[in-house]
């Protein structure tokens, strides 16, 4: 009888995996998991009770993790009873591969919400498609074998990132930098005013390797920037090695290189031994003398667990454009010859002219530039610097809010996504967050007295994105992973061993240190050895 026993209970097991067994969810019970970072979830409890006055009959249950992977894991799993998750992860891998689950095998993992993007929000004449940052509904666009939009996520945080200066620290003689020669001479100014060096991060969890963004793209521009992604090589061939070799991420580099390195001093030695909340710390409390850091808007909900909002007095610069973009304006008389190669007195000449060109597009100066330094400036020039000018990094792209294909409360996980698109849902999660803002557009003006200082500069540069809506105002997030050459086929940004390119560049020990060019190098002829495997796994044709 044991033995009987035991293989019917084996042959039940077997069975209900094979037909497809998932956690059985209440249909009358939406549950949410949510990555906790810097975002908290005061938000979510608001839009909870938000939701349940609309839908009073609908329980919903919270789940609130600090590992993003573990929401990964569960949704491969096949098991999760979870309707919706906030989490922080590429999704793209769970769009573009189909999967196979106890037998049963999904186009993608995530519920198309399609439907959900051009419907009407409650209340308002506007659909969520309508109300997005177009750079953002950009990433999140899919087309199907059709070729028609589709959508799986909707953006939760907007993530932005940039410099950040401690106002309490900060001199009336150091001048917030507009482009990177001018960096690079505060930063000189500040080490010989204080004796001490102007920067402090974490090696080990550095946010620069998403700033180098900032600076490819200026370089390279939109058209660029968007090749790269989607694997274009600068002679305009697609799916060849060669496309990591725009002269942009060499200059990119070569800044971070400048920034970075140990030989020149500009960050402070606990960079390489501190962790990010204790880098954060030091930075805030201004005790080791340094200025300035790379963060992000989460930062402000990591300091508010141990500091008030009136100890936090820091504030995000717009980014300083790249001084080699001169390479590409009209003025640039020097050829082929390499914007970094110059003598000093040529650099600030060039560099000098770059700076009018930006306090007009600025506004600081309303008489347009036509001739500085023995120069004449374009229209076309100051059209390339606005559009450099005008680019809010994002991180959005990774900050998604997804419901798996076989959940069990879909039409309610949807109406929730919904409502936070809404202006009630959006002034709920400013509020509730202290000052966090979402990717849709919305007068953030009227919210200002819930936001601390620096929430108030990360927003102030993100709300003119968000308002202006234009090709000169983008909210930057890379595209990178939407392609299948990434995404299925297992190429990076940095595809050979490279992705730590941050710690090369910063190595205390110069046998471990690389400069920008050999890092490109590297990285090319890796993945140019390579190639023939990727192009198989993303199941594209040579």
């Amino acid at each position: 009888m044991r033995k009987v026993l035991c293989l019917l209970i084996t042959v039940m097991l077997a069975f209900g995996a094979a037909a497809g067994c998932t956690k059985k969810g209440d249909p009358n019970t939406l549950r949410i998991n949510i990555f906790e970072g810097g975002y908290g979830t005061a938000w979510l409890d608001d839009m909870i009770s938000y939701y349940n006055e609309i839908y009073p009959d609908q329980k919903v249950e919270k789940r609130v993790i600090y590992q993003s992977y573990d929401a990964v894991n569960e949704l491969k799993s096949g098991t999760s009873d979870i309707d919706i998750y906030f989490n922080k992860t590429d999704i793209s891998k769970f769009v573009l591969k189909p999967t196979n689950l106890f037998g049963t095998t999904y186009n993608t993992l995530l519920e198309d919400l399609t439907d959900l993007y051009n419907e009407k929000l409650p209340g308002e004449n506007v659909t969520m498609k309508e109300k997005m940052d177009e750079s953002i509904l950009d990433f999140n666009t899919y087309k199907d074998a059709d070729g028609v939009d589709r959508y799986y996520a909707t953006p939760w945080a907007i993530g932005s990132i940039g410099l950040v200066k401690n106002n309490k620290i900060w001199q009336e003689g150091w001048a917030t930098p507009r482009t990177t020669e001018e960096l690079f001479s505060v930063l000189d100014k500040i080490k010989a005013d204080t004796n001490k060096a102007p920067i402090i991060y974490s090696l080990s969890d550095s946010y620069w390797n998403l700033f180098y963004n900032v600076w490819f793209y200026q370089y390279e521009g939109i058209e660029g920037y968007q090749n790269f992604y989607q694997c274009v090589d600068p002679s305009g061939k697609r799916y060849t090695p060669e496309f990591l070799l725009y002269q942009g991420r060499i200059e990119a580099l070569k800044t971070m290189e400048r920034l970075l390195t140990p030989v020149n001093g500009y960050c402070n030695d606990y960079s390489y031994s501190v962790n990010a909340t204790s880098a954060q710390n030091y930075f805030l409390e201004g005790t080791l003398g340094a200025p300035l850091t790379c963060n992000a808007d989460w930062m402000n909900g990591e300091l508010l667990k141990n500091y008030s909002n009136d100890e936090i007095d820091l504030e995000m610069i717009k980014s300083p454009i790249i001084s080699s973009i001169v390479e590409k304006l009209s003025f640039y008389t020097h050829g082929t010859q390499e914007y970094t190669a110059l003598d000093q007195e040529q650099r600030a000449r060039y560099d000098g002219v770059l700076r009018e060109i930006i306090d007009y597009v600025d506004g600081v100066k309303t008489e347009k530039p036509t001739a500085v330094n023995g120069f004449t400036v374009t229209d076309d020039d100051i059209a390339k610097i606005s559009d450099a000018r005008g680019i809010s990094v994002s991180a959005s792209v990774s900050h998604q809010a997804w419901i798996p294909i076989y959940a069990h409360n879909k039409d309610s996980a949807k109406k929730f996504l919904q409502l936070m698109a809404t202006d009630k849902g959006i002034e709920i999660f400013t509020k509730a967050s202290k000052g966090y803002i979402l990717p849709y557009s919305y007068d953030y003006s009227k919210l200002e007295s819930h936001m601390s200082g620096y929430l108030k500069s990360v927003n102030s540069q993100v709300n003119e994105t968000l308002a202006d809506n234009t090709d000169n105002k983008v909210l930057l997030a890379s595209n990178m992973e939407k392609d299948p050459i990434f995404a299925l086929g297992g190429v990076g940004q940095f595809g050979n061993n490279m992705g730590n390119f941050v710690k090369l560049l910063a190595a205390k020990n110069a046998n471990d240190r690389m400069t920008a060019e050999d890092i490109v190098l590297q990285d090319y002829l890796g993945v140019k050895e390579r190639w023939d495997s990727y192009l198989t796994l993303a199941s594209i044709k040579s």
